[in-house]
């Protein structure tokens, strides 16, 4: 579904499916946390958000005070992807769902922008995409594997 404004926003889920059909091996072979856990760990994140923004909601009143928790449980699954997933793409994913949550967030509770701001941020978003995906893919040709536990050798 796309929004009729803004011919921007199919080219960010083709270009991540791109990137992760080009590597073979785009399953993560050691995750922090397995998949059954992160369900579990989002479900609660989830309720947190819901529980800790009531107060939020109730001032913003109507439809979009109900919307916030939906933004800043976005927001919270986005931090755990960044920080439970090793692989590019992953933290590319959860990148985008911070970004997303954040902007969601800002967007309910002020009430909205104007649509040139909302097309400035997007075009930036998908800038940013477009150079992470062009790093990680660099770094699979040079490395191999692209797995930040097995890129700490280059720290040192």
């Amino acid at each position: 579904m796309t929004h009729p404004n803004n011919p921007t926003l199919p080219l960010i889920p083709l270009l991540l499916r791109r990137l992760g059909s080009a590597d073979a091996t785009a399953r993560e072979q050691r995750p922090l946390i397995n998949v059954p856990a992160s369900l579990v760990v989002s479900a609660v994140l989830i309720l947190l958000a819901f529980s800790s923004t009531r107060v939020v909601a109730q001032v913003v009143g109507g439809t979009p005070g109900s919307l916030v928790p939906i933004g800043f449980a976005t927001l919270l699954v986005g931090f755990l992807v960044l920080v439970t997933r090793r692989r590019p793409i992953f933290q590319i994913v959860g990148l985008l769902l911070v970004d997303n949550g954040i902007a969601l967030v800002a967007f309910l509770v002020t009430a909205g922008v104007p649509f040139l701001i909302e097309l400035g941020v997007t075009l930036d978003v998908l800038l940013g995409v477009v150079v992470l995906m062009v790093l990680a893919e660099r770094l699979r040709h040079e490395f191999g594997d692209v797995d930040l536990d097995e890129l700490q050798e280059l720290h040192d």
